[in-house]
């Protein structure tokens, strides 16, 4: 899945478009909770080298948007 989000970020210039896309099979498979273990998961991730940079973070927020919404 990795790969197929870095080729997908990659060739479309909107992001955030790109993370729906992506997320569109999570959120039609996982639990709520599992979403919310995968937003988590996103967030420590980003912080493993340091701080999230801004561009992480807006992703993050619309990944969390994504599979969070009610």
């Amino acid at each position: 899945m990795r790969a197929f989000a870095r080729g997908a970020v990659g060739q479309i210039n909107d992001a955030g478009n790109s993370v729906r896309k992506i997320l569109r099979p999570v959120t039609e498979i996982c639990t709520d909770e599992e979403k919310k273990q995968l937003v988590a998961l996103l967030e420590r991730t980003a912080e493993i080298e340091g701080p999230p940079a801004d561009v992480q973070r807006r992703l993050i927020a619309e990944a969390r948007r994504v599979l969070l919404a009610a």
